[in-house]
């Protein structure tokens, strides 16, 4: 991470871990997924009473205010609290919901063995919390990723579902099936596109919240819904996932971070990445909070490790200081329009306008960093990647969250956006990016697009 708390176009612009009441006003601005990030201050009292008596002598690092419809049903907040990063989650009425120790929770007890037919304590007890009234009508065990779930078959009110649920009592899935004619309008309107003149077999509704990534249990930052449609056509079977908005959809797993690329299809420039234009000449401005970025794509390349890459130079300033330039590496897939990030060589700079540092400079194929895919052409919703592979140097990654995102700047209002919620390996919190077909990034945390300025021969 760069020392002025941005990172390169792959990098998250993380949280810095210090308490909100000296948070920057910026905060509390509000995202199209139901989740804003806002200061203690803005947390009315009986909450706010309830996570400071939780939080106790630590320190908060971030607090997402989540919204369903509308309309606040919990508030999420990480601290850290004796040298450990504890997550903490606070109903709107002051009930503690959760509290995570990130350093030990999510692991199953080694002693923790389950069986058919039988559930531990903790399933059990939250089995009866999540359904009270339900039936348990089998209990089977499934493997997943070095741990086994509980495979539950129940009855809630007269319909049928299933759940996969950790030794810890950690509900990681249900799954309940779903006719047509109950979806969404737009869903249905995207299920009716897929199967055409098909014969529709079965939907299935997956909400998805927890992850199984070697043996331990990651809770997901919120519920990941997915819809799995089977259908026919003659004698085929089909099977797609959707999200709830019709978008293509996979069911979050652990985060890919090897990609099986040619690297003989890949080239310095083109244009075949919607959300990425790789062409020279190509340059967007970013503006928020008293921070200008400008992204420009350079008349540039540089080899790194085998492969002719396209310079992507970012200069951000602050308060009409030069803080950082960086110069990224890029390459895009010929074939597919996937953007891979090679890495960047970083100059930090003091208030005296001299270099300072290079903290978070790597390239792949040096000590053992690897390239990571920075923007897919075809986003699938659910899709969780790494960026960025340098181990204890830059560790970062990306996760899908929806193709109908609407974000407003100083430019216009985009609609259909790509949002991204962005995520390291060696640091807490989240960073939120939004990308507009045709154009690139839009929104980068608190900063809006203000400027593009594309060259006059690629037509745009």
């Amino acid at each position: 991470m760069r020392q002025a708390n941005r990172t390169s176009w792959s990098a998250a612009r993380l949280v810095v871990l210090c308490a909100l009441a000296a948070a920057p006003a910026a905060r509390g601005q509000e995202n199209d997924f139901g989740e804003r990030k806002i200061a203690i201050e803005q947390v009315p009292a009986v909450p706010r009473a309830a996570i400071l008596k939780a939080v106790g002598d630590g320190r908060i690092a971030d607090i997402g205010e989540i919204r369903e419809n509308g309309k606040v049903v919990r508030y999420d907040v990480e601290c850290i609290r004796g040298g450990k990063e504890i997550d903490i989650i606070v109903a709107p009425d002051g009930k503690l919901l959760t509290e995570r120790d990130e350093g030990t929770s999510g692991q199953a007890p080694a002693a923790a063995t389950i069986e058919k037919g039988k559930l531990t304590p903790q399933a059990e007890a939250t089995v009866r919390k999540t359904w009270p009234k339900a039936t348990i009508k089998d209990i089977d065990v499934e493997g997943a990723d070095g741990i086994s779930l509980h495979k539950i078959e129940l009855s809630v009110g007269g319909k049928e579902m299933e759940a996969e649920i950790a030794p810890d009592g950690t509900l990681v899935s249900t799954q309940t099936d779903v006719a047509e004619k109950d979806l969404p309008a737009g869903l249905r309107a995207a299920v009716r596109k897929v199967v055409g003149d098909g014969t529709i077999g079965t939907i299935e509704k997956e909400v998805v919240t927890a992850t199984v990534e070697k043996g331990r249990i990651i809770p997901l930052v919120g519920p990941f819904v997915l819809y799995e449609v089977k259908f026919s056509k003659g004698t085929e079977r089909h099977e797609v996932k959707l999200s709830p908005d019709g978008s293509p959809a996979c069911k979050p797993g652990p985060w890919r971070s090897v990609f099986a690329v040619d690297k003989k299809l890949l080239a310095s420039a083109g244009h075949n990445n919607p959300y990425f234009p790789l062409v020279p000449g190509y340059r967007i401005h970013l503006s928020g909070g008293g921070e200008t970025v400008i992204i420009s794509v350079l008349d540039e390349t540089k080899v790194v490790d085998g492969v002719e890459t396209r310079v992507v130079e970012e200069r951000e300033s602050k308060d009409k200081r030069l803080v950082e330039v960086s110069r990224n590496y890029m390459a895009i897939d010929r074939t597919t329009g996937d953007v891979y990030y090679f890495g960047e060589d970083v100059d930090v700079y003091d208030r005296s306008g001299k270099v300072a540092g290079h903290g978070g400079a790597w390239l792949a194929g040096v000590n053992g960093a690897r390239f990571g895919l920075l923007m897919p052409a075809a986003p699938v919703i659910g899709d969780r990647y790494y960026q960025e592979v340098a181990p204890k140097i830059a560790m970062d990654r990306a996760e899908n969250v929806t193709l109908h995102a609407t974000l407003k700047t100083p430019m216009k209002t985009f609609g259909k956006c790509l949002y991204v919620r962005e995520s390291s390996d060696l640091e807490s919190g989240f960073s939120h990016k939004w990308y507009a077909a045709g154009i690139g990034m839009i929104g980068d945390d608190e900063l809006r697009l203000v400027k593009v300025e594309a060259p006059a021969a690629s037509g745009d």
